[in-house]
């Protein structure tokens, strides 16, 4: 068992655990879990925002034709079946006005 001093500090070292009788000479994987940093919430917050703007939005890259046009067409992806279809710009779409 580990003392308690080892967890009062977020940042706590393999060296604390000395005060822990053997665990740290007999344990072979030392494992912890630490909350959430402020960090790592922002980057996941900043993710989040990325995903949900590209959810539902899939692109082909047609980079050879030998008749036809090259570029880059952006497609609708329904993943709950696995279909693509026209993708609609939501400033193309109708208001509801």
């Amino acid at each position: 068992m580990l003392s308690g001093a080892v967890f009062r500090s977020p940042h706590a070292a393999l060296v604390d655990l000395h005060k822990s009788a053997s665990t740290k000479h007999d344990a072979e994987p030392i494992q912890r879990i630490d909350e959430y940093s402020e960090k790592f919430r922002d980057r996941y917050d900043a993710w989040q925002e990325r995903y949900e703007k590209a959810a539902g939005k899939a692109e082909v890259i047609i980079s050879k034709q030998r008749q036809g046009p090259t570029g880059t067409v952006q497609l609708h992806f329904d993943g709950a079946t696995t279909k693509f279809s026209n993708f609609v710009a939501d400033e193309r779409l109708p208001s509801g006005d």
